[in-house]
């Protein structure tokens, strides 16, 4: 089914008003959740509609009431269940494997259509080329710091440790353009390469574009002299805040977490304002808001614009050899990790040997996944409702654990349990959460992301202006590139103008100026209150406005979309996040204590979400609750 097949349905143009009339969790409304395209995740792109409304049912207090409830009692017990199939849910089956002193049964209780949490992927067929986009999380491929103690123990068991990684290869004699493997030209900085286009509107509203904006040419933009000035110096400079003159490192660190990054580059570098408006989308598609939301610190740690000089970051915009190790990725992002991690757990869930080659391109066996026989299991669609103690927790044996599948309430037990999702949730899930734990997770803001993949039948437009990427001020998103992808297996799509490719928008969902929570609660009701077919229309318009004058022609070039909404993608670290505020322990570690036989692991717990924290938080409640055994 291709875009074009969609949209020319009954679906277009039914809007945003089904979102305010009752559905049945199983009606996927397909007229807001969209196409999902080929393969193993097509029925999984982000939070569908069934996701969301059973979601919603407990957050409106639909299993308040156990003595009304009537589960049917499954009759089965686990050492082990996680609630949750994304990178923690899977994590923590992997360390009870691991850990445990002696073998276990495990279940992971997974609300989407399949596992992967965030890590997934969307697939295209286009012209007979099979075409691959990340869902959400994107680079994961083993980094050098990565590859010792038990985070190299874990990439040996997935056999992803010793893989060597082969990427399109790009004919020169078409002219000397630069890829991105992932999308960090994107979203960490702007790149110091040719082939990355800048959209300014200028004062008449046309679109100017300056191509290779970073090596010479930020003359051209439509800014003033000062404006230029410090957004340079801003990314490659070596003004330094006068404040922090003589701080060691943790002070430092402890001083930006008491502000916010807009006050750090504004009140405390004294930078244009244009400054932020550079920086914002940054870290609102890393940790969840633009500069006014997010603690200075997490910008640091990263190197965002005006730490240029002061942060140990890895990236300063140019594309060096240790670049290129380093920032890479597979087809689909961080589903691959998943599926190779749920391969050690489960065998037969993929066929064949565990090679990357099998791994990538076979398709997974939902069957086998919740097999009586398996050590580990996994059973998709199934959105957990209540955890709780049979009895005090710290003298009960058992938890009891609710969930709903197929509009059918059931219930199991199980000696230990791990929460691996995300913290809007746990609060509402977890029945007797002790005061403490559940005042911190209030405290925590969660705010949305759109990951959207547009397959084109060709990039000749963006080839006619010399670029692989663009960043613009105006419009939907902000920014979006094709990749240079990794080459597995049968899974080998050409780098040609000509060919079909992949398109991926990161968009995040931030209001400058309103408080968080404001800013948050706007950004979910503009993500979940617009029809795909709204979307469509939005993106459609906009890439003929930045596109049309260099041969962009939607009907033509467009051959599918597909969105991915993430309502809950980040925990804000605002300031105080990673050390507390007035002398009060960070509320993440407050909310991250375990009890009784529940204990917690979720990435957004590190201060950032990626697959490294995931497993951080995935290891340490697991041996949390093995201690207590």
């Amino acid at each position: 089914m291709t875009r074009r097949d969609f949209i020319n349905g009954a679906l277009a143009g039914s809007g945003s008003a089904l979102l305010t009339s009752p559905a049945p969790a199983q009606d996927r409304n397909p007229a807001w959740t969209g196409y999902g395209g080929v393969g193993d995740y097509r029925d999984a792109n982000g939070n569908t509609w069934d996701v969301v409304t059973s979601a919603h049912q407990i957050r409106d207090g639909a299993f308040n009431n156990a003595a009304r409830l009537k589960p049917q009692d499954t009759g089965e017990v686990y050492d082990l269940v996680a609630v949750g199939g994304g990178s923690a849910g899977l994590g923590a089956a992997y360390f009870f494997h691991k850990l445990s002193p002696r073998p276990g049964k495990c279940l992971v209780l997974e609300n989407h259509a399949i596992f992967g949490g965030e890590a997934k992927q969307n697939e295209f067929v286009v012209n007979g080329e099979r075409l691959i986009g990340p869902q959400g999380a994107w680079r994961m491929v083993p980094e050098p710091s990565e590859t010792s103690g038990w985070m190299r123990d874990l990439y040996g068991d997935i056999n992803l440790l010793s893989s060597s990684f082969q990427y399109q290869q790009w004919d020169p004699s078409l002219g000397d353009f630069q890829f991105d493997r992932g999308c960090d030209f994107s979203l960490l900085l702007p790149p110091k390469v040719e082939s990355f286009g800048y959209f300014f509107k200028d004062a008449s509203g046309r679109n100017a574009f300056v191509r290779d904006l970073w090596r010479g040419k930020l003359h051209q933009a439509p800014l003033s002299g000062g404006a230029q000035r410090d957004l340079e110096e801003s990314l490659f400079g070596t003004r330094k805040p006068k404040a922090a003159e003589g701080l060691t490192t943790p002070e430092l660190e402890r001083w930006l977490d008491t502000m916010t990054y807009r006050d750090y580059l504004e009140t405390q570098m004294h930078f244009d304002p244009w400054v932020t408006r550079m920086a914002d989308p940054l870290p609102a598609c890393i940790f969840g808001l633009g500069a006014d939301g997010t603690s200075a610190l997490m910008a640091y740690r990263v190197r965002f614009p005006g730490f240029h000089g002061i942060s140990p970051g890895p990236y300063d915009g140019e594309i060096t050899s240790r670049y290129l190790a380093t920032h890479q990725s597979f087809p689909g992002g961080n589903s691959n990790t998943l599926r190779h991690l749920c391969k050690f757990l489960i065998p037969d869930s993929i066929a064949g040997a565990p090679t990357l080659d099998n791994v990538h391109n076979n398709p997974v066996r939902l069957d086998a996944l919740d097999r009586p026989e398996n050590l580990t299991r996994i059973r998709p669609r199934c959105t957990v409702v209540r955890v709780e103690h049979l009895g005090q927790p710290d003298q009960a044996e058992f938890v009891r654990v609710m969930y709903l599948k197929d509009s059918v309430l059931y219930q199991l037990r199980a000696r230990r349990v791990v929460v691996a999702s995300g913290g809007w949730i746990n609060h509402h899930v977890v029945r007797d959460l002790p005061i403490a734990n559940a005042d911190a997770y209030k405290q925590f803001h969660h705010s949305s992301t759109l990951v959207v993949n547009v397959a084109l039948t060709n990039w000749r437009f963006l080839y006619k202006l010399g670029i692989t990427g663009a960043r613009w001020f105006d419009g939907f998103g902000y920014t979006a590139n094709i990749r240079q992808q990794m080459l597995i297996g049968s899974y080998r799509p050409k780098l040609h103008p000509d060919s079909p490719t992949v398109l991926t928008f990161y968009v995040p969902f931030y209001t400058p100026g309103k408080t968080v929570g404001e800013q948050v609660l706007l950004g979910r009701q503009k993500l979940f209150g617009t029809s795909f077919g709204e979307y469509e229309r939005q993106i459609r318009e906009h890439l003929a406005d930045l596109f049309a004058p260099s041969g962009f022609d939607a009907s033509r070039d467009v051959a599918g979309i597909i969105l991915n909404r993430w309502g809950h993608s980040f925990a804000v670290p605002e300031p105080g996040f990673i050390f507390g505020r007035n002398g009060e322990p960070p509320v993440r570690e407050t909310a991250s204590k375990s009890f009784g036989r529940i204990a917690f692991a979720h990435s957004e717990l590190e201060g950032g979400q990626y697959f490294g924290g995931a497993m951080i938080q995935a290891r340490r409640a697991v041996l949390e609750l093995l201690a207590k055994s």
